[in-house]
């Protein structure tokens, strides 16, 4: 998995989680909406920290939290 589907996977998991909707993820993020949309469909082949650290800070939650998945673990991820 790309850490790009990575970061995807794992905001929809919280996303539910949390109750929380997408847009209300974009309007807390200040991410635009082309933005969060390419993300979660995969169109992005690499991921900005600067959007993952925004999508961290709108759930309010530490970036050790966020990325506390096994989708994250070395062995899952392809980073070629």
């Amino acid at each position: 998995m790309k850490l790009s589907e990575a970061v995807a996977f794992r905001t929809k998991e919280i996303l539910k989680q949390k109750t929380m909707s997408q847009y209300q993820l974009e309007k807390t993020s200040t991410i635009h909406h082309g933005t969060m949309m390419d993300l979660m469909q995969g169109v992005y082949k690499t991921v900005n920290f600067k959007t993952v650290m925004l999508i961290i800070r709108a759930f309010d939650m530490k970036t050790s939290e966020f990325f506390n998945s096994p989708v994250f673990d070395d062995e899952n991820l392809d980073i070629d």
